[in-house]
């Protein structure tokens, strides 16, 4: 199966389609009629520059239908940060991400064909420029209609694929007619597009090489926080300490498959249908009304039971007894160790009942995480209605040097937490750091990494940051 947002790039291009083939249909007669009027008058007919408008056409009607006309009218919006989507790439590197940064370097590679129709576009500045000033035009209407964003990295993605374009283009050029020089020339325009794929290709090498991953929600700009009054309820230590990173394992599209498969078999049912996202598929049974969302980053699930099949309770929510939940836990795969503590929490007409199980060891493995019971209510039955799976098995890597709490709280202070900017909304308040803790937060490699959970209190408004421990 493909990827959803794969499919969604095919079908709009499907759609551009539409636009793009009649344009270039009129663009093919009025290039016969200039190939007619050429023959008569006894001129050569230049076929690679009516290849290069041909192709401008068709770029130049899809862009504007995939920049300008399939979107929805939306508040303006702008971002002034460059490399923000690169930062978020990085940081989530997953395919839907990474392709946001790369289709808009790939949509305007085709305007690199722009020195087979101009003379002046030869020159790498001036088509340099012609890139950029297309790219503000398009961002700057986006920002006027509201039919997009402004954006910086999409001015910076779509320059670079026009000099990508414009460096292949010229290549070519120069080994077609050849001459004095070609190959220094041709050199000198390949030296574009190897540096660009060059670039790109070393971030992805880097990751490959890392021991272990990013983690997702990693601050991409710093916070402005100035302005808060930082007020620790506690001394925080100098100590620099050490902690374990442990391996859960990602979960490959073959693998995610078997498992539904067999959650499926065991439950008696079956998922007709499939959606594959970025760190999670989704299992659906319409017949049913089941929903399985696994998450393939460290292989943990929720699963939302058809309405016809919720397990039932006889008593009210917080009298299904701990061992009874555990029990039916199991049925589902779910193994519960007898050291996990169990709570009741509210949730306005329902309940939930959590397992907490914090390296819980097992052999040379630990229990680690949480599994959550969503407890609904039907006149005098209890309804078990969704089960959220955070419960993983984790095997040791290896003890890493963290930051002491110290270092910790002075890059929340800094503006460098997780959810850093959420607090700028708090600027200019006096904020309570309640705690500083250890954690352990996955990454997208699949490993566990220590983490500083930072508790802040604005008044009785809680708040959980985190901060990288190393």
């Amino acid at each position: 199966m493909m990827h959803e947002f794969l499919q969604h790039i095919l079908r709009t291009l499907e759609v551009g389609a539409i636009f793009v083939v009649p344009a270039v249909v009129i663009c093919i007669a009025a290039l016969a009629v200039a190939f007619i009027v050429t023959k008569k008058r006894g001129r050569s007919f230049d076929w690679l520059r009516a290849a290069a408008i041909l192709i401008l056409c068709g770029w130049f009607v899809l862009t504007v239908y995939v920049t300008l006309l399939r979107g929805e009218n939306m508040s303006s919006y702008y971002n002034f940060q460059l490399f923000l989507a690169w930062q978020e790439a990085w940081n989530r590197f997953t395919l839907q991400v990474w392709l946001n940064v790369l289709l808009n370097i790939a949509l305007f590679i085709p305007l690199g064909v722009l020195p087979l129709v101009f003379r002046y576009a030869e020159k790498w500045y001036l088509m340099l420029a012609t890139g950029f000033l297309t790219s503000l035009a398009i961002e700057s209407i986006q920002l006027v209609t509201r039919r997009g964003m402004f954006d910086v990295d999409d001015l910076f993605t779509n320059t670079v694929g026009a000099m990508l374009g414009w460096g292949i283009v010229m290549a070519i050029r120069a080994i077609i007619r050849k001459g004095d020089g070609w190959k220094r020339r041709c050199l000198a325009f390949a030296a574009v597009p190897a540096s660009v794929i060059l670039s790109i290709s070393s971030i992805f090498v880097v990751y490959a090489l890392k021991p272990y991953g990013n983690f997702p929600d990693a601050p991409t700009r710093t916070a402005k926080i100035d302005r808060i009054d930082w007020r620790p309820a506690f001394t925080p230590s100098d100590t620099a300490e050490t902690a374990r990173v442990y391996k859960v394992g990602r979960l490959s599209q073959a693998e995610s498959d078997s498992f539904a498969a067999d959650f499926a078999a065991k439950q008696g049912i079956e998922f007709t249908e499939t959606y594959y996202y970025d760190d999670f598929i989704m299992y659906v049974s319409r017949l049913t009304g089941d929903f399985l969302d696994l998450y393939q980053q460290n292989g943990t699930w929720s699963y939302k039971i058809g309405r016809d099949r919720f397990p039932t309770f006889d008593c009210e929510p917080t009298e299904v007894d701990r061992d009874t939940l555990a029990s039916l836990l199991a049925e589902y795969g779910v193994v519960i160790p007898p050291e996990a503590t169990f709570e009741y929490e509210p949730r306005g007409s329902m309940y939930n009942a959590i397992f907490d199980a914090a390296l819980i060891q097992s052999g040379d493995d630990y229990y680690y995480g949480t599994v959550t019971c969503q407890l609904g209510v039907d006149g005098d039955t209890t309804l078990l209605q969704e089960i959220s799976n955070s419960m993983v098995m984790m095997s040791p890597s290896e003890e890493v040097s963290v930051c002491s709490q110290s270092d910790a709280l002075e890059r929340l202070y800094a503006g460098h937490s997780f959810y850093g900017t959420r607090l700028e909304y708090y600027d200019g308040y006096i904020i309570e750091v309640v705690s500083c803790e250890l954690e352990l937060m996955a990454d997208t490699k699949g490993y566990y990494q220590p983490v500083w959970r930072i508790e802040i209190m604005n008044g009785n408004e809680q708040f959980i940051d985190f901060v990288p421990a190393r």
